[in-house]
């Protein structure tokens, strides 16, 4: 199995310049990762109440999205918040129908506290045609048993991937060699695991790397670093 790539520069980048991106980066950008093997590229967030603050790659809407994705092979990813989701679970009002829809993945950041929110949106988000994928944030605060538990919590029939997220830059190997020794031991595949790295430590690639030779299911990267 070959691990496909993310890339997630617009969304995550727009933490650097508030989403401010230019029509003319994005045209040029978009160009680049479609002659490159990049299977998804994560297009910014989906947000309820988006801040006027920021850009208008910060919550992207249907319509932008159709309008990129024209002669594109790359398939479009984009993100939503969990946590956003405290007040009302619905959904509705964020996606269509998958078959109205020009986005392919829905990614979920997911914090740990929050995960009595998860059901609901994870269910109505696959009723509605999408494939799924949960970022757990932080997730070098927990041990590898506790993720292989986390993972005994939730339906994974639903989700296409489970991304440890290493939020805060600090992820060594011996903690992926013990994440890795726990997904042998459990009835879990590597094909349905993803990476998103931070390169603190300057061990983004060295760790991408190894989860790769690992044969895992996704990892992200982003055009100047990881």
């Amino acid at each position: 199995m070959t691990t496909k790539i993310l890339d997630c520069t617009l969304r995550d980048g727009g933490y650097y310049n508030g989403w401010n991106f230019s029509n003319s980066f994005v045209k040029n950008y978009l160009s680049l990762i479609n002659k490159l093997d990049v299977e998804y590229v994560e297009i910014g967030f989906r947000k309820k109440d988006p801040h006027n603050k920021f850009g208008k790659f910060f919550s992207i809407s249907d319509n932008q999205i159709k309008i990129l994705r024209k002669n594109k092979k790359f398939k479009i990813a984009l993100m939503i918040d969990l946590a956003d989701f405290k007040k009302d679970l619905s959904i509705n009002e964020l996606f269509k129908k998958k078959s109205k829809s020009k986005i392919d993945l829905v990614r979920i950041a997911l914090n740990y506290e929050d995960i009595g929110l998860l059901p609901k949106i994870l269910n109505q988000l696959h009723s509605m045609g999408y494939d799924v994928a949960i970022n757990l944030m932080k997730a070098t605060l927990f041990s590898p048993g506790q993720i292989i538990r986390l993972f005994d919590k939730i339906n994974l029939k639903k989700i296409k991937y489970f991304y440890i997220a290493d939020s805060y830059g600090n992820c060594r190997m011996n903690f992926l060699k013990a994440f890795c020794k726990s997904i042998k031991k459990s009835k879990y595949k590597f094909s349905n695991i993803g990476f998103h790295a931070h390169d603190n430590l300057k061990l983004a690639k060295k760790n991408a790397l190894f989860l790769k030779n690992q044969n895992i299911g996704m990892i992200d990267t982003s055009v100047f670093g990881m």
